[in-house]
């Protein structure tokens, strides 16, 4: 194992099943962006081609190769891609994002980060989680921290994408609530460039005080029964899956995860019949207002054992919470 991964551990889920990200296992490192920074490959495009050979290069595909980061490491390939794609370097990514860190007064040292990587490095998450002047306390012990993320890829398997979020950290609980306005995806086409992070960092940080405030009429805002029943059996249930459905469901109304009893039931997706499981950590027993539905909601995201489903998913609860409280 190479220096610039020791430091690094593979994720496992809550039943102890390694995390992934489009089936390659993923390496989670935390740190400062400074060290956070070193950890991360270069990539070099190069002509799809057999070495050695006479053979024709390919003239729709190139090559990505991941370049040695320390002298025991080789160079290795990672993907081919289309001639179309633009290539965008994590390193550079990383340098934008700490660059709109500086630009909005935020210091460095006070900010902690985490990189999540595929093994080859082809896939990169970046979360920065800003400092306690931005965190919203709900009362319950369980602080929301505001955290600016970016996802990149090399060998065109996600879009760029950069977003601001609230994420509490039991067991790295995640929510994505009134910014789904500010978040932003981009093709990796000739025509990309790497967008002003300055400008969403900053509008961001302009409306997050305004999130506060929504999040805290969530808190004062009671779900009648009968209403989150229907809810989760028709939205909910479209937009997700029906376990998913029933696992929020009894989530809200146990404060335990759960899988059914009896997958073959013919029954709505409030009314299966379920299995209790563990208990969800910073979950009421039972859910009394419209922000404990919100966090079952983030469990239910976390839980998923591939983070491209997470992503798609945790897009999901902003409209999922307008569906339920229109």
């Amino acid at each position: 194992m190479t220096s610039a991964s020791r430091i690094n551990e593979i994720e496992v889920d809550a039943n102890g099943e390694s995390r992934r990200w489009s089936r390659e296992p993923i390496l989670v490192s935390v740190g400062s962006p400074q060290r956070l920074v070193k950890l991360i490959p270069t990539f070099e495009r190069r002509p799809f081609t057999i070495a050695g050979s006479a053979a024709s290069e390919n003239k729709f595909l190139d090559l990505i190769v991941r370049l040695p980061m320390d002298p025991a490491e080789t160079e290795t390939p990672v993907a081919t891609v289309s001639k179309r794609y633009k290539l965008v370097q994590h390193a550079d990514v990383f340098e934008k994002v700490c660059e709109a860190l500086k630009k909005a007064s935020i210091d460095h040292d006070r900010v902690s980060g985490e990189l999540t990587m595929s093994v080859y490095g082809s896939k990169m998450a970046l979360t920065i989680t800003l400092p306690k002047e931005f965190d919203f306390d709900p009362g319950d012990g369980h602080v929301l921290k505001l955290s600016f993320h970016s996802v990149n890829s090399v060998d065109g398997s996600c879009r760029l994408r950069i977003m601001l979020g609230w994420f509490r950290f039991i067991c790295g609980n995640g929510l994505v609530v009134g910014t789904a306005q500010l978040t932003q995806r981009f093709t990796h086409n000739e025509f990309l460039e790497l967008p002003d992070l300055c400008g969403i960092l900053a509008a961001g940080l302009k409306s997050a005080e305004d999130e506060k405030q929504c999040l805290a009429r969530w808190l004062n805002l009671r779900i009648d029964e009968n209403h989150l029943a229907e809810w989760t059996d028709g939205p909910l249930r479209e937009e997700w899956s029906p376990l998913a459905a029933a696992r929020v469901y009894l989530i809200c109304q146990t404060g335990h995860d759960g899988h059914f009893a009896r997958p073959s039931e013919r029954a709505s997706a409030h009314r299966k019949s379920m299995i209790q499981t563990l208990c969800v950590p910073g979950a009421p027993q039972k859910a009394k207002n419209a922000y404990h539905v919100s966090q079952a909601l983030a469990w239910v995201v976390r839980s998923r054992n591939d983070l491209q489903d997470q992503l798609e998913w945790m897009m999901m609860i902003p409209r999922l919470m307008k569906t339920l409280l229109s």
